[in-house]
């Protein structure tokens, strides 16, 4: 595998990032869902030019948020878990460039493995729910 290159999405971008969250089927509503103008608050990663994954940053104080987090089906393991791990750094880096002191997210029940990913990194389990979102 190549080595895995991160950056904030640009507008051509957010056609790759919506076919990767409803790869990964989050119960986003798409149809009528405007993302145009969304790219300032996503980081996608590329392999050989090809975004294979993304997650939406949420810079805040004191704690900012990653969420939506989307890797492509077809990566094996070891270069899903590189693509993971790029993600989850530049994430980082983003929120304590923008002064957050803690970083949060929601995981959802399916997504059990990046669950226990996250706790590796020094994640710790503060609430469980569900995410509601509604159009506005």
């Amino acid at each position: 595998m190549s080595s895995v290159t991160i950056a904030l999405a640009e507008q051509s971008d957010m056609d790759d990032v919506m076919r990767l969250c409803q790869q990964m089927d989050y119960d986003l509503p798409y149809n009528g869902t405007d993302w145009e103008g969304s790219f300032p608050y996503w980081i996608v990663a590329r392999v050989n030019e090809d975004i294979v994954g993304c997650l939406q940053v949420v810079p805040a104080r004191p704690v900012g948020y990653a969420e939506f987090m989307a890797l492509d089906e077809a990566l094996e393991p070891m270069p899903k878990a590189r693509v993971f791990k790029a993600l989850e750094n530049q994430a980082r880096a983003v929120m304590q460039l923008c002064g957050s002191s803690m970083m949060g997210c929601m995981v959802t029940f399916p997504f059990k493995n990046f669950k226990k990913l996250l706790k590796r990194r020094g994640y710790d389990v503060v609430a469980s729910g569900n995410m509601l979102v509604t159009r506005i």
